[in-house]
């Protein structure tokens, strides 16, 4: 098996059946890959959904059924139940390219000793019209982009696939905030690139499906602080990192304040004071250069 397409599924009848005929649709051989769903404890017809599919297409479908353990238990199961010699991740609300599949592995290929992780253009889905996001936008041919130039171009989004080989960098099951971001970090920091096909598309369905509490400041900020102290971590052995952990911690940082989901507005006095100073700390650990 060439590629294993891993899609965790928490009540997403809705979309599914989209997302299954952009799998159908690849122009890579249906032999070449599996798609291996885990039905993360869904409430409403996904599992239903999932076998009826499974019963009437060509593809090669796996169905795991569990209670609910959230997207990164559901994910590293999801790994661990597959065969393919690449991972290739895809959320059950979004779709792919009929190319992408192909594309990616062929690029995956030619570049195996140089990266372990490779990732292409999002484009956002309204109605029938799509949207390609900023990261990536002006670089029209496929690529090694090594961490020196990365350091503007996080990559914060789960539109990636990486070696089988590698799938022991698996993504954090007790942390719930930006645990793709950190899962991504460990993969591309392992050789310091990450790999751009540019000719694929991963197509993204904004839905409210996915909202949670933990957005919520009174909860958010100190998971923000620790993402970032896991972020060091990770880069603890790779001197030629820190201003790439540095810049995904400030693009997350943007967001945040422009979203009005950072501070924790429920703490008064000496707690908000160390909450601020905690933020200031990390911040003036940075070079004027990462900040500018």
């Amino acid at each position: 098996m060439k590629m294993s397409v891993v899609i965790p599924v928490v009540n997403k009848e809705k979309y599914l059946k989209k997302c299954f005929e952009s799998l159908e649709a690849q122009d890579f051989e249906k032999t070449n890959f599996e798609v291996v769903c885990v039905n993360d404890g869904s409430s409403d017809n996904s599992l239903k959904l999932l076998e009826i599919i499974k019963s009437t297409t060509r593809l090669n479908v796996k169905i795991f059924n569990q209670s609910n353990h959230g997207v990164s238990y559901s994910r590293n199961k999801a790994i661990e139940k597959s065969s393919g010699k690449y991972i290739f991740f895809l959320d059950a609300d979004d779709e792919i390219s009929p190319n992408t599949l192909k594309d990616v592995f062929v690029f995956f290929e030619k570049n195996s000793s140089k990266v372990d992780i490779v990732t292409y253009p999002v484009y956002y889905k309204n109605g029938e019209k799509l949207t390609q996001g900023k990261r990536g936008r002006d670089i029209k041919t496929d690529r090694v982009i090594s961490v020196d130039e990365l350091k503007h171009f996080p990559q914060t989004t789960i539109n990636v696939c990486i070696k089988r080989e590698n799938a022991n960098k698996n993504f954090d099951e007790d942390f719930f905030v930006n645990e793709d971001q950190l899962f991504n970090t460990k993969h591309i920091l392992s050789k310091g690139a990450i790999g751009w096909v540019s000719s694929a598309k991963y197509i993204y369905r904004r839905t409210d499906d996915g909202a949670s509490t933990r957005s919520i400041p009174v909860y958010a900020y100190w998971d923000f602080i620790e993402f970032y102290e896991r972020l060091k971590k990770i880069a603890s052995n790779n001197e030629n990192s820190k201003e790439y952990v540095d810049q995904l911690f400030l693009y997350n940082l943007s967001w945040r304040i422009k979203s009005d989901c950072l501070w924790p507005y429920n703490l008064q006095g000496m707690e908000f004071d160390l909450a601020r100073d905690k933020l200031l700390g990390i911040v003036n650990t940075m070079e004027a250069k990462t900040i500018k």
